[in-house]
């Protein structure tokens, strides 16, 4: 893996590695590398998020199995105290207002760290070990919104704070505004 500078399981579980290719994945985050988890029916709870030895290093934790949970109505996304300046500047349209339609009900791990919120549950959540980087987004591109109300996958500024985190996430830099 160490080709690479982010790994990324996209509503995949981490259970289809087997025990090698999951004991490589955390040397590989421990040597540097970096590991985005995206949302879906098979991740986090479901996809053993928790589990053995990538469990202990991920910055979020599953409080069931079926962890997905349909908000009753929309909840914007809303930075918080940890968000860093590169992610709560002007080039990312916060006034936009936009919203998650579902999230999973996990907790933030010890060593993890809350960026956005939705709903006042976390909806992105970094954490560290050795020398490598680890996010979770915690709310999956599942539902329709309200007409006037922007779902966090169709804002205009949802490319930019991907690219944003993946810079993090792969060099522990991130462009200024203006600068690329």
């Amino acid at each position: 893996m160490s080709r690479f500078d982010v790994v990324v399981f996209a509503n995949a579980p981490f259970t289809v590695l087997g025990s090698e290719r999951a004991q490589a994945l955390v040397e590989f985050v421990e040597a540097g590398g970096a590991v985005l988890v995206l949302g879906g029916t098979h991740s986090f709870g479901q996809g053993g998020i928790d589990e053995p030895p990538l469990g202990p290093l991920m910055p979020v934790q599953p409080t069931r199995v079926f962890d997905l949970l349909r908000f009753d109505k929309a909840q914007p996304l809303a930075k918080t105290k940890e968000t860093p300046s590169w992610l709560a500047t002007a080039d990312l349209d916060w006034q936009a207002a936009p919203v998650a339609l579902w999230c999973h009900q996990v907790q933030r791990a010890p060593t993890g760290t809350v960026w956005p919120t939705a709903g006042g549950r976390p909806f992105l959540v970094v954490g560290s070990s050795g020398a490598g980087r680890m996010a979770a987004l915690c709310a999956p591109p599942y539902g329709e919104p309200a007409t006037g109300e922007i779902a966090f996958w169709r804002w205009t500024s949802w490319p930019t704070l991907m690219a944003k985190l993946l810079l993090w996430l792969g060099t522990g830099n991130v462009p200024r505004p203006g600068r690329g």
